[in-house]
Formats: C-alpha cells, structure tokens, sequence
C-alpha cells in the first residue's frame, strides 16, 4: 500500500492536521512530514478555518473533541465552504455511534486515537484517491455537458433544423417559456441548454427535473421544495428546483407525463409568480425561465382531458419541435465529428471512421436517434485499439460483417508476374470492388488489418507504391 501512496505524495500534497493535544499533534505532524506532505497544523477548529481560508488544503485530519470548535462543527464548516476537501475524524471515544454520526454529517472515515501510522497513512491515501477520481469524473462529466450542449444543433444541412436554430436565436435572449417536442433521443434537453447559454441568465443556474421519473408526492416536494416538519422525517427545510433555479432556468422534461393535479399547481404558480413549500405557508417568489419537454402529442393530450389547455398555452409561447435523425440524416457526419472529437478526449487515444463505417452509419435507422448515435460510436470508440473504426464495430458483428462476396467479377493475372506483384493487384482489385474498404478487403482476404496497412506501403517490382486509395 505505501508504494501507490509515495508516487502520490510526489506531488507535494497538503495536509490540515487538527488537535489540541499538542504531543499527538506533533506526533502526526511528523509522520506526514516523513511521508512528504506538507502540513499545516491547528489547536482547534477556530484555528483550522483562517488556515483553511489562507492556504490549499487537499485533505484535513481533525480531533472529534476540542475547545472553542470542535471537530463536528468544523467538519459542518468544511461542509459547507470546502466541501471538496476530504475530512477524517479523530476521536479517542471510538465508537460505532460516533463513526455513523461523522459520516452522516460527511466525513470521508473516522479513526480511533491513538491512530496508527500504517492506518493514518493508508486512510489518507484512500481519501485522496477519492478525490482524484471525483474530480477527474467532474472534468469527463463537465466534457460530456459540453459535448451534449453542441452536438447537433450548430451549422445543421438540414432546412428544418436550420429554421429551428434562426428561431431559436431570437426566442433564446428573452424570458418567454419555450417548450420542445420530438422523439426522445432528439436533442430536446441539448437545445435548452444552448437557449439557457443564449441568454441573460446563462450566468446563473440550468435546473432539470424529468417529472415522469417520480410520482406525484415526490414530484410536488422536488419542485416546491419541503418546509421542516411538514411530516415524519422532515427534519430540516429542503430546497426544491424552483429555488434551485431561482434567477437561472428550470427545464421540466417530460411534462406531458405531469399529473392533472401537478398541472393545476404548475398553472398558479406560472399565473402568481409564487409557491409555497410543502408543509409551508410563506410564499415564495419563482423567478424562474421555465422550459418544458416532451415526446408526447399534447394536443392528443388534451383532447382525452389528460393535459390542461390553460397550461399548455402557458408553456408555448415558442414551441420548437426536433426531427428525428432519420429525416436530418445529412447532419450525420458534422455530428460524427463532433462525438469522435470528445472521445478521443475522453479516452485519450486518436481514431478515424473507415469509408464503410461512415456509409454504416448513413444508411441505418435510428430509433433512438441521436441518442443511439452516441452510443454506438463510443462503444466502437471503446473497443477500437488500432485507430481505425470499421463497420463490425459500429454493427457488434464480427463475423458477418463483410456482407455477401462479390459475385460477377474476376481478376486476370498475366504471366511472368512475382508473387508480391500478384498480391498488389489482388489487394488493388479488392479495394476497388469494396469501395476502398480496408476492413473488409482485410476479412475478405483473410489477413490482419495491420498486413494489409504493411503491404499498401510496400514498393511493387517496378518502384512505384500502391495507388492512393
């Protein structure tokens, strides 16, 4: 275990070691000292916040009972100021209700004093590592928000989605609700974002709930939000999405799934500006943009009494209604591009579509539409260890994926030829009957991918190389 913890400490992380006995602390000081930290110490928490507000801390190692602030109120402080900085409890009364209590409130672990230095040592190094993964799965996360805020929606070939993104340009910079229909997969989400960032308040909050995923109890408290005691277990005051939002935007994905009697609280507080918690009685300001979503025909909605008119003329001031990708299949290779940039990121490795992959994916239907794009091509980005994706990636097939022989045609091989020279213009005649694709010439002449890469640079008899194919 100590070897994975030296390489990281190269790095020169720091260490808040927090204990008002001072012979421990100094104890504790040394021990990370040895293990090349850089450590910062305090007698109680008091002392821990202004070094916390001076210096970067990647991880905090406190005593549970201290004067002036303890370690429970310190860790409340962490929580609530530096609540990415691992924190570890110490405390000499180690028992089971302390330890349950320190996670609760958030610590990271909880060791019993006297602490160990294996076990200190070996508790930190966890600690960090979390962090290290938590970050670099904010830096994939914010990557892929940033991939889905673009993907599809800029310089789109298509007449409908060009309309679509003249309209929204104009609709984005006001406060007026926007409400996008189309089949699930389509973007609607990704076009909301790109509204909230074309507006004034692109500064402040995007908040999504999907109203289908929850029923209608739950729905109503992560909407409006629940005021402390409203009913058993309600021990403390909960925020919902519309405070959430404030100043910032609210998407409600799927509202057509909303219940009727969500869709008549929706309707007062869209009509009054104001709500009120669950269990509250004080209203509440909305300042909110609210965007809406669904894949359902609302006006068939409305006609079988399951949607409200007066709602749904309170959400579609602009309605924005996305073509499947079947009927914009000529964004394809722009939206291609744009995925096989970020996973090439994301993965940390380069690849390219060969001809009959991109043709693959022109000609195939899309019931999950963009969505089902996606995955697709991150699973071929996944298995894809020689920088080039083919069709049988793309597909999951591996051993069909060469399609029917080509029947009809034959190759002439003059006399007097060498062996390589026949090779050349098997390859060459292969390519040619293939559309230049090297996948399948590989599997058709029954050699590796590689091989085939080796011979096209190979020199035929005469010095010349293979035609540029």
């Amino acid at each position: 275990m100590l070897e994975p913890m030296t390489a990281r400490l190269e790095q020169r992380r720091t260490i808040l070691v927090v204990d008002d006995e001072a012979p421990h602390r100094a104890s504790l000081e040394k021990i990370f000292q040895r293990a090349g930290f850089d450590v910062f110490a305090a007698a109680d928490g008091q002392q821990a916040l202004e070094i916390l507000r001076h210096e970067p801390i990647d991880v905090i190692l406190s005593d549970l009972v201290m004067p002036k602030k303890d370690g429970r109120a310190l860790l409340q402080d962490v929580q609530q100021d530096f609540k990415t900085t691992p924190f570890i409890l110490m405390t000499a009364y180690g028992t089971i209700d302390h330890a349950v209590e320190a996670m609760r409130l958030g610590a990271h672990d909880f060791l019993t004093k006297p602490v160990r230095r294996g076990e200190v040592l070996h508790t930190v190094e966890k600690a960090l590592e979390h962090k290290s993964l938590r970050e670099e799965n904010e830096r994939l996360q914010q990557a892929l928000n940033d991939l889905r805020l673009h993907v599809g929606t800029e310089a789109s070939l298509n007449a409908d989605m060009r309309a679509i993104e003249h309209a929204l340009s104009n609709a984005a910079p006001t406060i007026a609700p926007l409400l996008f229909t189309g089949e699930s997969g389509t973007g609607k989400e990704v076009h909301a974002r790109k509204a909230h960032m074309l507006s004034d308040r692109k500064t402040q909050p995007f908040i999504a709930l999907n109203c289908a995923a929850l029923p209608e109890n739950l729905l109503e408290a992560e909407l409006f939000g629940v005021e402390k005691g409203a009913y058993t277990g309600a021990d403390k005051t909960r925020l919902g999405r519309f405070e959430r939002a404030q100043g910032g935007t609210l998407f409600l994905d799927e509202i057509g799934d909303m219940p009727l009697s969500m869709q008549a609280k929706m309707l007062r507080v869209l009509q009054d500006g104001q709500f009120e918690r669950v269990g509250g009685q004080q209203p509440l300001q909305a300042d909110v943009r609210l965007m809406c979503a669904t894949n359902k025909d609302l006006d068939a909605l409305i006609k079988a009494g399951l949607f409200r008119e007066d709602l749904f003329y309170r959400i579609n001031m602009f309605h924005f209604h996305l073509p499947p990708l079947d009927e914009r299949k000529e964004d394809i290779p722009n939206i291609v591009q744009q995925l096989s940039q970020a996973y090439q990121k994301k993965y940390g490795r380069e690849f390219e579509l060969d001809s009959g992959a991109m043709r693959y994916l022109m000609h195939m239907k899309y019931p999950g539409n963009i969505r089902e794009l996606q995955n697709i091509l991150e699973r071929a980005a996944i298995l894809s260890q020689d920088g080039l994706i083919s069709q049988s990636m793309l597909s999951g097939q591996q051993d069909d994926a060469v399609g029917p022989p080509i029947t009809g045609q034959s190759i002439q091989i003059p006399i007097g030829l060498t062996m390589s020279d026949i090779e050349h213009i098997i390859i060459e005649k292969t390519l040619d009957a293939y559309d230049g694709d090297k996948n399948k010439v590989a599997q058709v002449l029954g050699i590796g991918l590689r091989t085939l890469y080796r011979k096209l640079n190979e020199q035929k008899s005469d010095g010349t190389l293979f035609k540029d194919v």
